[in-house]
């Protein structure tokens, strides 16, 4: 029996004493692209202070690494509503009292949180993913959802008491209009099977694998929604790439073009492309 309780997504201590009904607020590491466990956890006896880390009353604040399963005090608050002595009291309590059931609780709650910022939360642009070469090159490729964001739920469905995780893929092109994505079925971390499933018209390949579709959509009522979200998301990253990696070729070119006092039809062009001039940027 754990010391954490968690009902419709709010966390408390579940102990008697000094602790007694104090509600613990979460606030994950914001980078989308990152699954460092890294929380900033606020621990009030006040249902109003659950979404105000900044009222009046000095908070006991820890910052916990739900992988690594660690406790910190804050290094350098600097702010009047945090209360050194009693956050170093939790702390001890804390690394005393939290059992294994209690680390899972707070991992779940940890994902849950970087789940809705990933998905339902619009994209913070102080965060940037760069795609592999082999990514950007292989116009065919299709990418993970998770490969990208690796602290975003992974769907799970269960068939004849088996559970399988399933790891959806997406077309990147942003100029390309198929719904069609790649759903890999995997059993205890082995590779189990894999189908192919538009989102907009709800046609598989295989129909043999039709369980698949119909497990997901029965435990995931938004299922096909999220599958296209998710699909926007990765083609906008794409597309985003696509146009630093343009401007980066523009950069090159006019630099060297400056350099240069005159380019000849059949010369290499600027832009690092090894094809000649008139075959290249010329026409451009």
């Amino acid at each position: 029996m754990g010391i954490i309780s968690n009902a419709n997504g709010i966390i408390k201590l579940n102990v008697s004493g000094k602790y007694d009904d104090q509600f613990i607020a979460f606030s994950v590491c914001p980078n989308p692209y990152c699954d460092c466990g890294e929380s900033l956890v606020l621990v009030t006896g006040k249902e109003s202070d659950y979404n105000d880390i900044e009222s009046s009353d000095p908070k006991k604040i820890l910052e916990i690494y739900v992988h690594k399963k660690l406790i910190q005090q804050l290094k350098h608050p600097g702010d009047e509503w945090y209360d050194e002595h009693e956050s170093k009291e939790l702390k001890n309590f804390l690394d005393e009292n939290l059992t294994e059931e209690d680390w899972s609780k707070l991992r779940n709650h940890y994902y849950f949180l970087k789940t809705n910022l990933i998905e339902f939360e619009p994209e913070d642009h102080e965060y940037n993913y760069e795609f592999s070469a082999e990514q950007m090159n292989d116009e065919g490729l299709l990418i993970s959802f998770h490969s990208i964001y690796p602290a975003s739920e992974i769907f799970t469905i269960e068939n004849d008491g088996i559970e399988y995780e399933v790891i959806d893929h997406y077309c990147k092109n942003p100029f390309c209009e198929c719904t069609d994505i790649n759903i890999q079925l995997f059993k205890d971390d082995e590779f189990y099977l894999d189908l192919f499933y538009s989102y907009k018209t709800k046609k598989k390949q295989e129909s043999k694998y039709s369980w698949v579709i119909q497990k997901l959509s029965t435990k995931y009522k938004d299922l096909n929604i999220r599958f296209g979200l998710r699909n926007a998301k990765i083609r906008l990253l794409y597309s985003e790439n696509l146009s630093e990696r343009q401007q980066v070729k523009l950069n090159n070119m006019k630099g060297r073009i400056a350099s240069s006092s005159k380019i000849g039809r059949n010369d290499k062009c600027p832009c690092g492309s090894g094809k000649k001039y008139k075959q290249c940027c010329m026409t451009e």
